[in-house]
């Protein structure tokens, strides 16, 4: 499968700008667009967190021969995104909880911090979904990142997440939490995405340690 990239490299004292390469790792068929990040769920209770959600974000500082034998924490900050809540716990490994809008994931020895977030959305009926993730690499901001989410309703993927999904498609006004394609628009593909997720079940459950 590919695998998805964000690069954030270090040049002497001065950062380069985030760039986006190919899609995400993600399970089956499913790929999440460049620029955006998938909230999930988890296949079974503080279980495996579904692999739809797949981001690994490459780190590196660059020295006259390439990437330095170094490593460096990576964070996404959803605090732009109040439509969206996190998990306190995450059970995907090296996830490091920083706050109630604040995750983070230390490179590895090949440059990139791997995550899987579990959340859902805050919302009723039609209401805005606004705002973008914040990418940093070691504490300076590298770019953004749109959010949608498969969990709409905290009690993991099912029938009444297709309901809201739904709702968002024929509200007439776009939502991002609900565009699984990252086409701008909503449409019967970000239904067929939604309904790929449910069926796969990868994301059955929820999590109750959420953030209020």
């Amino acid at each position: 499968m590919k695998r998805g990239t964000i690069m954030a490299v270090c040049v002497g004292a001065s950062l380069s700008l985030l760039m986006l390469a190919s899609p995400q790792q993600v399970h089956a068929t499913i790929q999440a667009p460049d620029g955006w990040i998938y909230i999930v769920g988890q296949q079974t209770a503080h279980g495996e967190v579904d692999p739809v959600g797949q981001l690994d974000v490459l780190g590196c500082d660059l020295g006259p021969l390439g990437c330095l034998p170094s490593t460096g924490e990576v964070t996404l900050d959803f605090s732009d995104c109040p439509d969206i809540t996190i998990s306190m716990q995450h059970d995907y490994p090296g996830l490091i909880y920083r706050s109630c809008t604040l995750v983070g994931a230390m490179t590895d020895a090949n440059h990139y911090a791997h995550f899987r977030i579990v959340g859902h959305t805050l919302r009723t009926g039609c209401s805005p979904s606004p705002g973008l993730v914040k990418v940093s690499y070691r504490g300076m901001p590298r770019g953004t990142l749109k959010v949608a989410c498969f969990d709409q309703d905290g009690d993991g993927v099912g029938a009444s997440d297709l309901s809201l999904v739904l709702a968002d498609l024929g509200c007439g006004v776009y939502r991002s939490r609900s565009d699984f394609d990252g086409s701008g628009t909503l449409g019967p593909n970000d239904l067929s995405i939604f309904l790929s997720v449910y069926f796969a079940n990868g994301s059955n459950y929820g999590d109750i340690r959420l953030c209020p």
